[in-house]
């Protein structure tokens, strides 16, 4: 009976180690695998904390790129006219190209062309904004004149007109040329 005793412990105390080495290396697997979520989550953290960064470092920038376009703004409105021209302007500058190209024609100086005119100023002030084309021999352009003013001066006792262009430019095939002011 006692061999019998002693193999009922031996047989007890075997199976008792295998369930404690089975039980020891799933502790070890558990572990093992907190070990990695915890990794895991530390990896998505350092990568949640850069991508807070980089999304503030993206809002900063939006705001001084929104605070830049604002101030071009601000300035393009500064620098457009505080009003519209008036169709009545347009009227008195188309009016005045066609009575200019007639005028011209008829006195014989159809090489001046004007093409157009963007402001006609009050009581002889002259016009703003002229571009008269210079043409040669069969109508063929020769060149482009554009001049900040134009103003017109009659000599009623010799029977002259005289036409002076102020901050005139000449385009033609060798490019822009400043005229002398006036011209």
């Amino acid at each position: 009976m006692l061999g019998l005793l002693l193999a009922f412990f031996c047989v007890s105390w075997i199976a008792e180690r295998r369930a404690r080495r089975q039980a020891e290396g799933r502790l070890l697997e558990a572990e093992s695998t907190i070990r990695k979520q915890d990794a895991g989550e530390e990896a998505w953290l350092d990568r949640i904390d850069w991508l807070e960064g980089q999304l503030a470092k993206a809002r900063l920038m939006k705001k001084k790129q929104d605070q830049l376009v604002k101030e071009v703004l601000n300035r393009q409105q500064k620098a457009k006219p505080s009003q519209a021209p008036e169709p009545i302007d347009g009227r008195k500058s188309q009016e005045a190209v066609r009575v200019l190209n007639a005028s011209f024609r008829g006195q014989g100086l159809g090489q001046y062309r004007f093409f157009e005119i963007n402001k006609v100023l009050e009581k002889g002030g002259g016009l703003l904004g002229v571009d008269l084309a210079l043409l040669g021999d069969g109508g063929t352009t020769r060149g482009m004149v554009h001049a900040q003013k134009l103003e017109l001066v009659l000599n009623r006792t010799k029977g002259s007109l005289k036409m002076q262009l102020h901050g005139a430019q000449r385009f033609g095939r060798q490019g822009a040329i400043t005229l002398a002011d006036p011209w």
